[in-house]
Protein backbone atom coordinates (compact mmCIF):
# COMPACT_ATOMS: atom_id res chain seq x y z
CA UNK A 1 0.00 0.00 0.00
CA UNK A 2 3.02 2.67 0.91
CA UNK A 3 4.93 1.18 -2.68
CA UNK A 4 1.69 2.34 -4.38
CA UNK A 5 1.33 5.59 -2.60
CA UNK A 6 5.10 6.74 -3.65
CA UNK A 7 3.91 5.91 -7.24
CA UNK A 8 1.14 7.67 -7.09
CA UNK A 9 3.18 10.57 -5.59
CA UNK A 10 6.12 10.50 -8.34
CA UNK A 11 3.34 10.13 -11.12
CA UNK A 12 1.63 13.58 -10.22
CA UNK A 13 4.40 15.25 -9.50
CA UNK A 14 5.93 14.09 -12.92
CA UNK A 15 2.59 15.40 -14.26
CA UNK A 16 2.70 19.21 -12.57
CA UNK A 17 6.04 20.01 -13.23
CA UNK A 18 5.59 19.03 -16.94
CA UNK A 19 2.19 20.95 -17.11
CA UNK A 20 4.05 23.99 -15.57
CA UNK A 21 6.87 23.53 -18.10
CA UNK A 22 4.60 23.80 -20.73
CA UNK A 23 2.21 26.83 -19.39
CA UNK A 24 5.95 28.81 -19.09
CA UNK A 25 7.17 28.12 -22.51
CA UNK A 26 3.86 29.05 -23.92
CA UNK A 27 3.82 32.21 -21.96
CA UNK A 28 6.80 33.52 -22.71
CA UNK A 29 6.36 33.26 -26.14
CA UNK A 30 3.49 35.51 -25.84
CA UNK A 31 5.04 37.60 -24.07
CA UNK A 32 7.70 38.19 -26.87
CA UNK A 33 6.21 39.43 -30.08
CA UNK A 34 7.90 42.74 -29.79
CA UNK A 35 11.47 43.50 -29.69
CA UNK A 36 13.79 46.64 -29.69
CA UNK A 37 15.78 48.54 -32.00
CA UNK A 38 19.14 50.55 -30.39
CA UNK A 39 19.69 53.79 -32.12
CA UNK A 40 23.29 55.53 -30.87
CA UNK A 41 25.17 58.74 -31.52
CA UNK A 42 28.51 57.47 -31.65
CA UNK A 43 29.94 60.23 -34.16
CA UNK A 44 31.14 63.47 -32.94
CA UNK A 45 27.29 64.98 -33.67
CA UNK A 46 23.70 64.43 -32.37
CA UNK A 47 21.29 62.92 -34.00
CA UNK A 48 17.56 62.63 -35.23
CA UNK A 49 15.80 59.94 -36.21
CA UNK A 50 12.85 58.47 -37.29
CA UNK A 51 11.15 54.66 -37.12
CA UNK A 52 7.78 55.49 -39.18
CA UNK A 53 6.04 51.68 -39.23
CA UNK A 54 6.77 51.94 -34.94
CA UNK A 55 5.36 55.76 -35.14
CA UNK A 56 8.65 57.00 -32.89
CA UNK A 57 11.49 59.49 -33.55
CA UNK A 58 13.56 61.59 -31.43
CA UNK A 59 17.02 62.68 -30.61
CA UNK A 60 19.89 61.34 -29.58
CA UNK A 61 23.23 63.24 -27.99
CA UNK A 62 26.75 62.21 -28.96
CA UNK A 63 27.60 59.23 -26.89
CA UNK A 64 24.28 58.28 -25.76
CA UNK A 65 21.41 55.81 -27.52
CA UNK A 66 17.97 55.47 -27.92
CA UNK A 67 15.77 52.47 -27.48
CA UNK A 68 13.02 51.76 -29.72
CA UNK A 69 10.36 49.31 -29.06
CA UNK A 70 8.98 47.41 -32.67
CA UNK A 71 7.02 44.97 -33.68
CA UNK A 72 7.41 41.87 -35.94
CA UNK A 73 7.93 42.95 -39.48
CA UNK A 74 10.36 44.19 -41.66
CA UNK A 75 11.30 48.07 -41.12
CA UNK A 76 13.34 51.00 -40.97
CA UNK A 77 15.15 54.03 -39.11
CA UNK A 78 16.45 57.06 -41.06
CA UNK A 79 18.95 59.15 -39.31
CA UNK A 80 20.31 62.09 -39.71
CA UNK A 81 23.00 64.38 -37.54
CA UNK A 82 22.68 67.75 -36.82
CA UNK A 83 25.85 70.57 -37.33
CA UNK A 84 27.37 71.57 -34.28
CA UNK A 85 25.15 74.75 -33.59
CA UNK A 86 21.80 72.55 -34.63
CA UNK A 87 20.98 74.78 -37.42
CA UNK A 88 20.90 72.37 -40.24
CA UNK A 89 20.98 68.27 -40.40
CA UNK A 90 22.95 66.22 -42.46
CA UNK A 91 21.70 62.20 -43.77
CA UNK A 92 23.90 59.91 -42.27
CA UNK A 93 21.34 56.59 -43.36
CA UNK A 94 18.64 54.25 -43.05
CA UNK A 95 19.20 51.18 -41.13
CA UNK A 96 17.20 47.72 -42.27
CA UNK A 97 15.90 45.16 -39.31
CA UNK A 98 13.65 42.94 -38.96
CA UNK A 99 11.30 43.87 -35.98
CA UNK A 100 11.23 40.31 -34.60
CA UNK A 101 14.77 40.04 -34.36
CA UNK A 102 15.48 43.53 -32.88
CA UNK A 103 19.07 45.24 -33.97
CA UNK A 104 21.13 48.44 -33.92
CA UNK A 105 22.10 51.31 -35.86
CA UNK A 106 25.16 53.52 -34.60
CA UNK A 107 25.68 56.66 -36.49
CA UNK A 108 29.81 57.35 -36.62
CA UNK A 109 32.21 59.55 -38.07
CA UNK A 110 32.35 63.16 -38.26
CA UNK A 111 30.01 65.61 -39.19
CA UNK A 112 31.78 66.05 -42.57
CA UNK A 113 32.36 62.48 -43.09
CA UNK A 114 29.24 60.74 -41.71
CA UNK A 115 28.35 56.54 -41.59
CA UNK A 116 25.66 54.02 -40.53
CA UNK A 117 27.34 50.98 -38.55
CA UNK A 118 24.10 48.48 -38.89
CA UNK A 119 22.96 45.13 -38.36
CA UNK A 120 20.98 45.24 -41.86
CA UNK A 121 18.81 42.39 -43.32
Amino acid sequence: MILNLKRSVAVAGTTVLASVALLTGTSTAAVASASTYEICAYGNYDIRFEVPQAGKSGGVQRGACATVPVNSGTSYAKIWGYNSSHSSTFYVGTGHFKGSAGGFAYAQGSASSPYLFTNQI
